[in-house]
């Protein structure tokens, strides 16, 4: 004969069931997952049989100087979400600063086979300033974090005026030293977690999140330590710079880059795409007379870049190229047989273009 099990003993069985509920294997079971419409994006980016040809619009006046480059031939465009730079253009240089163009994000999303992506350089609350900062700030129980939370307003302001599925990368480079939000991956997956959760609670599905680490720091192959987890990813990416002069222009010559790819490959799923949110091959300075061998080099790096992609990095899906400039040098050629080496890469038929079915 059983006995009757007494109420203590139902009680410990509710509390274990009610914990067991809440266990990360439970929680992911019920993962996030993208809205519809993003979810579409994100299936076709993952199936796209190229890599899609894309740049950051840092500086709006250099767009048109890379769409003459490559023949116009883009299909991702980052924009700023008008947030991150100082309002006083003297303070970068005589560059604009925000949105790029009013409506721009809106009109390149209206074109057929585009891809529209944000980034945020977010100003801390506290000194207003994108590089300097405490992340405890703005986290909840922080000073600031009411402010963090009107400024996740204006995001999802933003992001519904563009009226499209696109790919936001917020908090990007998590795992350098230069921006308020770096350095921490306790209190960055915190804020990550935090960032995605309230946009979302405000009926912002449809996007996708892109986790974008850096790989140039001498910590470059912490990318997986500041990984947020598959529940708030959609797309993992690298931002990567790099000097011709000593790479030679071929990918897998690449070391620090190379490391932190297989890091971060061992942390993402299988069939999470990927790709290049920030790369620069820096070549010489403005004005500075560039030799030929320097030139050829730079030709080289573009002719080499697609079989180089395809051989070491086949789950890379896109490209974007920053601005004509940082660090006062020049990250990509504008005459020459560098050009030539630029428009060769876009015409590859391994690159996907403005205007193609993919």
């Amino acid at each position: 004969m059983f006995e009757r099990p007494r109420a203590s003993s139902i009680w410990l069985v509710t509390i274990f069931l009610a914990v067991f509920a809440l266990t990360p294997s439970a929680f992911s079971a019920e993962r996030r997952k993208p809205g519809p419409q993003a979810q579409k994006l994100l299936d076709r980016i993952r199936s796209a049989p190229g890599i899609l040809l894309g740049y950051n619009t840092t500086n709006p006046r250099s767009l048109p100087v890379f769409e003459k480059a490559c023949d116009g031939k883009m299909v991702v465009l980052e924009y700023e979400l008008a947030d991150g730079y100082a309002r006083d253009v003297s303070k970068r240089g005589g560059r604009r600063a925000g949105d790029d163009e009013p409506g721009a994000a809106e009109a390149w999303a209206e074109k057929p086979g585009t891809v529209v992506m944000f980034r945020w350089h977010m100003r801390h609350p506290d000194t207003g300033d994108f590089r300097k900062g405490d992340i405890q700030d703005v986290l909840p129980g922080g000073k600031h974090h009411q402010a963090l939370l009107e400024r996740l307003d204006y995001l999802v302001g933003r992001v519904r005026q563009v009226g499209r599925p696109l790919i936001l990368r917020p908090w990007h480079e998590g795992n350098g030293n230069w921006f308020w939000w770096n350095g921490k991956p306790k209190e960055f997956k915190e804020l990550w977690k935090l960032t995605v959760e309230y946009v979302e609670s405000k009926g912002v599905k449809d996007v996708l999140w892109c986790y974008g680490p850096n790989a140039t720091s001498e910590d470059s192959w912490q990318v997986d330590k500041f990984y947020p987890g598959d529940e708030y990813v959609d797309i993992a990416a690298i931002d990567y710079y790099f000097d011709i002069s000593w790479t030679k222009g071929h990918i897998q010559n690449l070391d620090a880059l190379m490391k932190s790819v297989r890091a971060l490959e061992a942390v993402i799923p299988k069939d999470m795409p990927m790709g290049f949110s920030e790369i620069g091959p820096r070549g010489a300075r403005p004005g500075e007379t560039v030799s030929e061998e320097t030139d050829k080099e730079w030709g080289d790096f573009w002719k080499n870049l697609e079989p180089d992609m395809k051989e070491h990095l086949p789950r890379f899906k896109f490209f974007c190229v920053w601005s004509t400039t940082a660090f006062e040098k020049m990250l990509y050629p504008t005459s020459g047989i560098a050009l030539e080496g630029l428009r060769s890469f876009a015409s590859s038929l391994g690159v996907i273009t403005s205007g193609e079915k993919w």
